[in-house]
């Protein structure tokens, strides 16, 4: 073999090393805002997956279908925490999936309840009231009687 031929060879070869080293892996990844609301509430995701991707499959966890916009929004209406997955195509088929473990938590709103005793009198009587409110997800910390 020619020192010519061995040196477009070496030449072929490094450019086709070039080519596979300069293409970035597919990496799924993904942000949200905010993690964590009384339900219902909005939440809005970030793709921040690299490498290129051109299709995004996205499991929200709120029993609704598979989403495929790259960003996209929902609304979780029940309390509970959910798991959140991302699945990302690039040109090539080539998939990558992240997973985030309860991800999203959605708070149950507190319950308003109270009693009276006694419930009829005259003018000026005085009424004991209870207050047995169910605090939800949370801590009841405050309370506002009219």
């Amino acid at each position: 073999m020619s020192a010519k031929s061995l040196f477009k060879l070496l030449c072929l070869f490094t450019l086709l090393l070039m080519s596979f080293s300069l293409k970035a892996q597919l990496v799924a990844d993904f942000n949200a805002t905010p993690l964590s609301g009384c339900a219902p509430f909005q939440v809005v995701f970030q793709d921040a997956s690299t490498g290129g991707a051109i299709s995004w499959e996205w499991y929200l966890g709120n029993s609704l279908t598979p989403n495929t916009q790259q960003n996209p929004q929902t609304f979780y209406v029940n309390a509970g925490s959910y798991t959140v997955t991302l699945i990302v195509r690039d040109a090539a088929g080539n998939t990558s999936t992240k997973t985030k473990t309860n991800y999203i938590t959605t708070f149950a709103k507190p319950t308003v309840n109270f009693t009276a005793t006694p419930l009829t009198g005259c003018f000026n009587l005085p009424v004991q009231f209870n207050e047995s409110s169910n605090p939800g997800s949370g801590t009841i910390t405050n309370w506002s009687w009219d």
